[in-house]
């Protein structure tokens, strides 16, 4: 916890809006370092602040709900990638257990599978 009071010589008493407290949760920042982080962060703050200003707060939305839509299209497609690597692997080794006949019987039962996709949707 660090209580800062802001420099103000032509008044002769501070009041309540001179100070202003800072606190962190890492014990091991100095008070120099709490408030170079806390000067960082405000100027993230102060970029965000004009650029709803400049561009439109509802242009910042719009770019924020664009990047969390790609980052959830991202994150679904990560997981369906690990289902289907799960799929394929497990597909596999059954097929490496099969006879001969039964994988000519699979690859036939696919082909047909697909023609019989393809002629059911060739039209719509």
């Amino acid at each position: 916890m660090l209580f800062v009071r802001s420099i103000n010589e032509t008044k002769q008493q501070a009041s309540k809006y001179d100070w202003a407290l800072f606190l962190t949760t890492d014990s091991q920042f100095d008070d120099e370092d709490m408030l170079e982080v806390y000067a960082l962060r405000w100027g993230i703050e102060v970029y965000f602040k004009e650029a709803k200003h400049n561009e439109g707060a509802a242009r910042v939305s719009e770019v924020r709900n664009s990047i969390e839509e790609s980052l959830r299209s991202l994150n679904f497609a990560s997981k369906l990638w690990g289902l289907f690597k799960a799929l394929i692997t497990g597909t596999l080794n059954e097929v490496i257990s099969l006879t001969e006949n039964d994988k000519n019987n699979v690859m036939e039962k696919i082909e047909q599978s697909a023609v019989n996709f393809y002629a059911n949707h060739a039209n719509g």
